[in-house]
């Protein structure tokens, strides 16, 4: 009974999170709070602060336990069938299958031809987002479930920030915002495919005890600094076009 209460409440935990994190993501193209370029800034320190922060917090053994704690109290009965699918469905945020959906998001924002080369940082964010990660993990060491359970740890061991949350967040935000430019509806369907991704990766890494909550919580900041940075780039180029246009009708 315990363990279905924790898992109740880390899903809606994971819904909200992933939800809000879509949400500022999204308001950057529709007119939201993030819309403006000093929110857009302000908000990507924020994500990198928060991301480091917690790299450092996780460097205590104390804090890091108590994450370990509850991971370990949600895996303690676990089903041979759950986590055979578990196993297959996690593997959608590896680096490989990431730069997959981001290489076919490419192509089809590509074949819109309204951005003659913003498509490519769908690809190009995945490889940025591994050195990201690999530049943390190695800076800041932080404890993993690995220290203190390794017995639940299934087919490996995440370190913070989950790369696999990073990446899914970030070429599905980035992907949305350039399909915004020809259909609004594409676009919001985007970023809902992108959430049911998110979720179904996060349970999965936790159902398999590879990541502590603090990963996915840092593996959703990064992937929404990585966005911002990139979908600033898109709009600014976007603005230069249409002042260009404006200029030469002049």
């Amino acid at each position: 009974m315990t363990e279905f209460f924790d898992w109740f409440v880390v899903t809606g935990v994971l819904i909200a999170g992933i939800g809000l994190c879509l949400h500022l993501g999204e308001s950057v193209w529709r007119g939201g709070v993030l819309a403006g370029t000093r929110a857009r800034a302000l908000a990507a320190v924020i994500a990198v602060a928060g991301l480091l922060g917690l790299a450092l917090l996780y460097k205590v053994e104390a804090i890091a336990k108590v994450d370990a704690e509850v991971i370990e109290g949600m895996c303690t009965s676990r089903n041979e069938k759950l986590i055979q699918l578990m196993l297959y469905i996690t593997t959608i945020g590896d680096v490989v299958p990431s730069f997959t959906i981001a290489t076919i998001l490419a192509v089809l924002v590509q074949r819109q031809g309204v951005h003659r080369f913003a498509w490519m940082l769908l690809p190009l964010v995945v490889y940025v987002q591994t050195v990201i990660q690999f530049a943390v993990t190695k800076g800041f060491d932080d404890y993993t479930i690995a220290d203190f359970y390794p017995d639940i740890v299934l087919g490996g061991d995440g370190t913070i920030p989950s790369g696999s949350i990073a990446r899914l967040s970030s070429i599905f935000l980035i992907a949305a915002c350039l399909w915004h430019a020809s259909d609004e509806r594409r676009s919001r369907q985007l970023v809902t495919l992108g959430g049911a991704f998110l979720v179904v990766e996060a349970i999965s890494r936790l159902y398999l005890g590879r990541h502590l909550l603090a990963d996915i919580v840092c593996g959703l900041l990064l992937g929404l600094a990585l966005a911002l940075a990139a979908t600033s780039l898109v709009r600014r180029s976007a603005t230069n076009a249409g002042s260009s246009i404006t200029t030469n009708n002049t």
